[in-house]
């Protein structure tokens, strides 16, 4: 994090000042897909699904220009499942993309333990939503 409080309303202004660099912008979508997080656990629906909108249009954008970057891909999984956890999209669909995902990884990557938390998430979401 850059030393800022973590909330809704400064997440918002940090997404306003200008970044120059795209590691600066997939930055803030990082934070985006943890407040998302934060805010669908809490209930805080229509906020959770401000932010997983901007999180998962950004990476779609920067999915389809990606060429060799399986850390994109992770981000990518992670919006997928965010959103889903806010109530956007076709559940089913965004999980199963994200899990299709993290199993292309690079085996190092996987091993990872934000990775593999990550992973664990999407396979219990997938597995609470057959159950359902």
């Amino acid at each position: 994090m850059t030393g800022w409080a973590f909330s809704p309303a400064n997440l918002e202004l940090h997404a306003k000042a200008p970044t120059e660099r795209t590691s600066d912008r997939r930055e803030l979508e990082e934070e985006r897909i943890f407040m998302t997080l934060v805010l669908a656990r809490f209930g805080r629906t229509e906020e959770a699904q401000k932010f997983a909108t901007a999180a998962l249009k950004y990476e779609r954008e920067l999915a389809a220009r990606n060429r060799d970057s399986a850390y994109q891909g992770f981000e990518l999984a992670e919006a997928l499942y965010v959103a889903t956890v806010a109530g956007l999209g076709d559940a089913n669909a965004q999980l199963a993309e994200a899990d299709a995902i993290m199993k292309k990884l690079p085996a190092e990557m996987q091993k990872l333990r934000g990775v593999s938390i990550w992973q664990e998430r999407i396979t219990e979401e997938r597995a609470r939503r057959r159950g359902a």
